[in-house]
């Protein structure tokens, strides 16, 4: 980008961040500074959402029951509900619209890996993610890519226009074969080209922090 970006990551000890939003790209934003927002996943002082999805993925490894590991993600669903009942004053269905739907995404693909555990097993030790024949999932990913999606839903309802950065695919198929360097340089083009879009239509990007 030719120009400077300023860029904010929140930490999210306190899931009141979500009423915060607003204020805290408001200032940038009336003095027409490019900005874009990096949030977490959403998270408690005693619920904290990673966690809870390492446990999950723990639970697959183990070949655990299908069973015990829907209920832990139905917590995670439900955790979701309650916090944007209680911090927000607006119309949420549109929101638990959109959190069920990955909850029903996320718990299809595991649901897939389940039935097909004798030939597919989870990937690197560290990356939180289970193979089907047909595709890679990050469970760690989706809800980093649903708080994204709330934040630009919260800002834009008050009047700042916001849009979540959606960095589905942006991982080259043939990572693994490249470098480090030239893994950061092929993400950092693309990523980039993605936020540049979202800024020429004067809009405030928001991006899910695991990849950025």
């Amino acid at each position: 980008m030719s120009e400077s970006l300023s860029v904010k990551k929140w930490g999210w000890e306190n899931a009141a961040e979500l009423v915060k939003s607003p204020h805290n790209v408001f200032e940038d934003y009336v003095h027409w500074i490019k900005q874009a927002v990096v949030v977490s996943a959403i998270r408690s002082s005693d619920f904290n959402t990673t966690d809870k999805l390492i446990e999950i993925w723990e639970l697959i490894r183990a070949r655990a029951s299908f069973w015990e590991t829907k209920l832990k993600l139905m917590e995670i669903r439900d955790f979701h509900f309650a916090i944007i009942d209680e911090k927000l004053s607006i119309n949420t269905s549109e929101l638990k619209d959109y959190i069920n739907k990955v909850f029903q995404e996320l718990l299809y693909a595991i649901f897939y890996w389940y039935q097909n555990q004798a030939k597919l097993t989870p990937s690197k030790e560290n990356d939180y993610s289970i193979s089907t024949e047909k595709w890679l999932v990050s469970i760690i990913w989706f809800w980093e890519e649903l708080s994204a999606y709330v934040h630009e839903q919260i800002i834009t309802l008050n009047w700042i226009n916001a849009k979540f950065v959606d960095l589905k695919w942006v991982v080259p198929e043939n990572s693994e074969d490249l470098k480090e360097a030239e893994l950061f340089d092929v993400l950092s083009r693309d990523i980039a080209s993605r936020v540049e879009e979202v800024l020429k239509d004067k809009k405030i990007p928001v991006l899910p922090w695991y990849i950025p």
